[in-house]
């Protein structure tokens, strides 16, 4: 595993991907646009009612430089897959030599949409066991750090992607972002979020409420369908971590004038440990012995 990881690490650079996948400048100049007629878009597919099929569109991705924040997968024959964002809009490609070429991108969205596209809010790729494109991302709303979670899926190799659907089951323009995407070696799609509804609930009760909670969608019939909206926990993100006063357990109150006073900052330190795929009913190994930080303290 460590001899194909750095091939596929060097092969990455070589494309110069691996610094928008570490969130990190460009390791190499922008490429140059390509001819206005090449890669791909979609509209209304004639042959099957209801998914996205290519037509010629001017994008300049995969590169570095013109394409955001890209979330790489591989399929079981070892093919190279990637999502990012471009302009208004998310792509999938792939590459069959691990990045050292890529084939024409394939829109997802067929409208325009406001993609959140930063280091903590990318669009998420991942393959099913039977081979299905799964793609998330989030939608950005007119209102201040509002969003919906957004999926589509691809069953012909990345030809076409079905309509693109919401997730977030509540209906309302607050928070929901930052989405996590992940599939369990049995198949299950498991999609989480931070979310705000139970935030908008206690605001219209007048009661106080800390942070935002995380919710998650499982599909269990390789994402054809998800079940309704579950949730983890609250108070999971944003919490303002000021200490209460003497006896308080909370972290997430403020002072009489509005102020926090936050406390030190956890100690970490470093640890190997096998790094889990979650689902609510199965939990399977997806790589060992991989670093991770842990706060400790």
């Amino acid at each position: 595993m460590r001899g194909r990881g750095s091939t596929t690490r060097r092969a990455l650079v070589r494309a110069g991907w691996l610094a928008g996948i570490l969130g990190a400048p460009a390791l190499t100049a922008p490429a140059p646009a390509p001819p206005a007629d090449t890669h791909a878009h979609h509209g209304p597919s004639p042959g099957r009612p209801g998914m996205t099929a290519r037509a010629r569109e001017a994008i300049l991705g995969p590169a570095p430089g013109h394409s955001l924040h890209p979330t790489p997968a591989f399929d079981a024959s070892g093919r190279l897959w990637v999502a990012f964002a471009e302009g208004r809009a998310v792509y999938v490609a792939s590459s069959p030599d691990l990045g050292g070429s890529f084939g024409p991108a394939v829109r997802v969205n067929p409208a325009p949409e406001a993609i959140d596209a930063n280091g903590e809010g990318r669009p998420k790729l991942a393959i099913s066991p039977r081979g299905t494109l799964l793609v998330t991302w989030t939608e950005k709303l007119d209102k201040p750090y509002s969003g919906r979670i957004r999926f589509s899926r691809s069953t012909d190799v990345g030809r076409t992607f079905a309509p693109p659907r919401t997730l977030n089951d509540d209906g309302l323009v607050t928070g929901h972002r930052f989405d996590a995407l992940g599939v369990s070696p049995r198949g299950e799609v498991v999609v989480a979020w931070i979310d705000k509804r139970d935030l908008e609930a206690a605001i219209a009760r007048k009661q106080a409420y800390d942070g935002a909670a995380i919710y998650y969608a499982t599909s269990r019939d390789d994402s054809l369908s998800f079940g309704p909206n579950r949730k983890v926990r609250d108070h999971a993100c944003e919490k303002s971590a000021a200490r209460a006063g003497p006896g308080s357990s909370s972290g997430a109150r403020r002072t009489a004038g509005g102020a926090s006073a936050l406390p030190p900052p956890p100690r970490r330190r470093r640890t190997a440990r096998t790094i889990r795929c979650w689902s609510p009913t199965a939990a399977a190994p997806i790589s060992r012995g991989s670093p991770t930080t842990r706060a400790t303290g």
